[in-house]
């Protein structure tokens, strides 16, 4: 094993599997290209592995060398968080010496260049090893993933490590028995990650591509619900980013009934990917006329969506209609989104005001019975409720933008995910606290979240009315508080701001959310709608690009469109 022996072993065995041992320590310096792939954001399609047994090259589809090196470094036993760090470490360790400039001068007998060498002198890769569904699961839900150091790929090498949690930290290399520990004791993937490939100074983040992708392409893509007053009917419709359709097409294809509603029955609706599959489901509260309320999803099919189907039933009285809300997200870590109902009352004269959170979690094809994940003695009964994993957790989290005391100021709370959890505890919110003080009527600001500066972290994208048009500030999350950072004010070019409403979504596939407005066209003289424009800001980091046209629909009226 040469440089990668660990205390003159070739191989360590422990209770949770066979671990062969990758680079000790990062090495950047690269004369020029074997495979010469150019993206840090999306991993190679393929990779040149040298054969040691006949010493000679052979170029791997990079999904299934990555999905056969697993059962040979990570034991299957692993906890699931530790094998997703795994299947994130072995990717990017190749994913590394595959792109250009990278290359470590290795060739083969016959003179062709190689990446990667097919033993633990880099990662043992043998394509007859039968990766088990543990660790097939643990590639599939992290490729859209990336660890950086200052927005940079790293290289991620890793040793057997001790069975302490956190124990030795070095920044670089991720301990595999440590990793392990710390998943038994409720830390996610993401977590697990941060800690051991951050070092002093240097933070690691963690980040996912395409943001509210609802055609599984990585591309972000946005929704639009519309319903009919007179007959309830909801038409669900797709604006996609994907490259490779035409977006009239696709819109035309996705433009359907999926839902019927009685009038005010609906109360509230998100987007999560309920079903892992890569792509983002709506999902929506509905009150019954049996004093019951449901769960119900139509689930994104690649080009649309599917009608409304019931995933999960209250029995009667259980919730009432008055004072609860929809949020979505991932509130356990387990790669499938999830439903929480918020549960609010209003302080009175008798009683302080109360704000309950039960998270139905996902099972992938139904909501099992919602479980208290927040319970704070606290009014929030009119605040405005968004999910976002603000903490970086991969556990998703709940900010609140409600009136202060001063009515020209916003105050934005946090219900953070719990990070000292246990099985039971995991998806635990913490009481909401204080991230930030907004100098604007809660009137005047309309919010969405996403990862603005690539950083792991989900931000509040805060629109601001400014007399007649919109300005757009970040309040952009450190984990623990929003700053504040103005990324949009064209003046010159102004978008009226009672005319707009956003959506966050990663049309460019390259780890920053970016805002799209749908904007109102307004309408002929006979009243007619003339639908809606789409303007895309596209997010570099510390502000957002000039605004361009996106997508139009003239068939979408704006009054009566939900954008998501």
């Amino acid at each position: 094993m040469k440089n990668r022996l660990v205390g003159g072993a070739i191989a360590a065995v422990i209770a949770v599997g066979v671990l062969l041992v990758p680079s000790p320590a990062p090495v950047e310096a690269a004369s020029s290209s074997c495979t010469g792939w150019t993206s840090r954001l999306v991993p190679p399609t393929t990779i040149r592995v040298l054969r040691t047994a006949t010493r000679r090259t052979q170029t791997v589809n990079f999904r299934t060398y990555v999905e056969k090196v697993m059962p040979a470094e990570w034991g299957a036993s692993h906890p699931a968080a530790a094998l997703q760090a795994g299947a994130v470490a072995v990717k990017q360790y190749a994913w590394f010496y595959a792109l250009s400039g990278r290359w470590r001068g290795g060739r083969d007998a016959a003179g062709r260049c190689y990446d990667v060498r097919d033993d633990s002198n880099d990662q043992v890769y043998n394509p007859a090893k039968v990766p088990a569904r543990s660790h097939l699961a643990a590639v599939a839900a992290t490729w859209t993933w990336s660890v950086r150091r200052n927005d940079v790929l790293a290289l991620t090498g890793y040793r057997p490590g001790t069975s302490s949690c956190p124990g030795t930290i070095d920044g670089y290399r991720l301990y595999q028995r440590n990793a392990s520990a710390c998943a038994k004791k409720g830390w996610t993937a993401e977590q697990i990650l941060r800690k051991f490939y951050s070092p002093r100074s240097r933070p690691a983040a963690i980040v996912v591509l395409g943001r509210n992708d609802m055609t599984g392409d990585w591309y972000g893509d946005a929704a639009g619900l519309t319903t009919d007053e007179a007959s309830g009917e909801v038409v669900a419709r797709l604006y996609t980013a994907d490259p490779s359709v035409t977006p009239d097409a696709v819109v035309a294809a996705s433009t359907r009934v999926v839902a019927t509603l009685a009038d005010g029955s609906l109360l509230g609706r998100g987007t999560a990917d309920v079903n892992a599959d890569g792509r983002q489901d709506i999902v929506q509260l509905v009150a019954g006329a049996d004093d019951t309320v449901s769960l119900e999803v139509m689930k994104a099919t690649g080009s649309g969506f599917a009608s409304r189907a019931t995933w999960w039933t209250s029995t009667a009285g259980q919730f009432a209609a008055a004072g609860i809300g929809l949020v979505t997200g991932d509130f356990n870590a387990d790669g499938k989104g999830d439903a929480g109902i918020l549960q609010r009352s209003a302080a009175t004269a008798d009683a302080p005001g109360q704000t309950a959170l039960w998270v139905a979690p996902s099972t992938r094809t139904a909501f099992a019975a919602p479980i208290l994940r927040l319970s704070a003695a606290r009014d929030l009964f009119i605040a405005t409720a968004i999910s976002g994993d603000f903490t970086g957790d991969g556990r998703a989290d709940v900010a609140f933008l409600l009136p202060d005391g001063d009515p020209a100021i916003t105050r934005i709370e946090v219900a953070a995910s719990k990070t000292n959890v246990t099985p039971e505890t995991n998806g635990n919110l913490a009481a909401p606290v204080l991230w930030l003080l907004e100098p604007a009527a809660m009137a005047t600001i309309k919010a969405v979240a996403g990862d603005i500066d690539r950083t792991g972290r989900d931000d509040l994208f805060l629109v601001r009315q400014s007399g007649e048009a919109a300005r757009i500030l970040a309040a952009v999350s450190t984990g623990a508080a929003f700053t504040r950072r103005w990324v949009y004010t064209d003046t010159a070019n102004p978008i009226p701001w009672s005319a707009v409403k956003p959506v966050a979504s990663d049309t460019t596939r390259d780890g920053r959310t970016d805002l799209l407005l749908v904007v109102d066209r307004g309408r002929d003289g006979d009243g007619v709608s003339l639908g809606v424009t789409i303007i895309r800001l596209r997010s570099y980091g510390t502000y957002l690009g000039s605004r361009v046209s996106w997508k139009t629909d003239p068939a979408a009226d704006w009054t009566a469109l939900d954008p998501y």
